[in-house]
């Protein structure tokens, strides 16, 4: 989906990075009361703004700062009481110092809770952690606000009551419990083609030469998270091992089989060996 981008009035894919000019008119009806849906840094911008009309609001995210100066000078000015509202991505979590920030809130925590990658409640936890530490810096007390339709969730209540530690050993004995990565070593075969046939077919034939080996385990193929990006179908295998050395001895043993029947099929592919992530 195309995202839009009311500074540069353009729509944006922060996927594969296409851009269009932003439309003027439907082009089913003709109709020029077009309304943005969804909420985004520049819409809160706005209505923070209209909230609180006595403070000075800041945006801070990849459209607004253009350059490693241009967030050093907003920092300073932030520190410098220039600005009283900050509002931004993940870029505000990287470990800056906001001298006099004593509140944080983390807006739409509930996609990282349904994930189907296994590392986001990680992910997230990390951040509610990191994101907690920009408040309530010195001898100043701070507060940390998640925005959630799930307050029950055990993840939150578990960060909430018990701390980071206490959820990282709980989630270590579930993937120990579940042979997940660390107690494992996973590569992950990626294709992609305009036909999705085709990308499936490669991806099977990687499962079939495998498919006789000990002490490996596949899933898959199935879509990529993404599942289409520019015109392409994506798919993916997973391949696991409790080994480490017997994993790399196996992809050794097929690659150049599978690269062949790839290339002969004219889909594109790649692995990513102890992948972070599904994306």
């Amino acid at each position: 989906p195309m995202n839009y981008h009311k500074a540069q009035s353009r729509l944006m894919c922060h996927q594969c990075l296409a851009q269009a000019p932003a439309p003027h008119r439907c082009t089913a009806c003709g109709a020029t009361e077009l309304m943005t849906q969804g909420v985004g840094t520049e819409q809160l911008e706005q209505g923070l703004a209209e909230l609180f009309p006595q403070y000075s609001t800041i945006r801070i995210d990849s459209d607004s700062m253009r350059g490693k100066q241009t967030l050093a000078n907003t920092i300073e000015q932030i520190n410098q009481r220039e600005h009283q509202i900050l509002l931004g991505t993940q870029i505000l979590a990287k470990g800056h110092h906001f001298a006099h920030v004593t509140c944080v809130v983390i807006m739409d925590v509930d996609g990282a809770l349904f994930s189907a990658d296994f590392r986001a409640p990680e992910k997230l936890s990390q951040l509610i952690t990191q994101i907690s530490g920009r408040a309530g810096r010195a001898d100043k007390p701070g507060e940390t606000f998640l925005q959630t339709t799930q307050p029950g969730h055990p993840l939150l209540q578990d960060l909430v009551n018990n701390g980071y530690g206490h959820f990282a050993r709980f989630a270590l004995h579930e993937r120990e419990q579940a042979h997940l990565p660390p107690y494992s070593f996973q590569v992950v075969f990626r294709a992609e083609d305009e036909n999705p046939q085709r990308a499936m077919q490669v991806l099977q034939y990687a499962k079939q030469l495998l498919s006789n080996m000990s002490n490996i385990s596949t899933v898959g193929p199935v879509p990529c998270l993404i599942e289409k990006k520019q015109a392409r179908y994506r798919y993916m295998l997973i391949i696991q091992s409790p080994y480490r050395d017997l994993r790399q001895k196996v992809l050794a043993t097929i690659m150049d089989e599978y690269n062949d029947y790839a290339n002969k099929l004219r889909v594109r592919w790649s692995i990513d060996v102890d992948n972070i992530d599904f994306n």
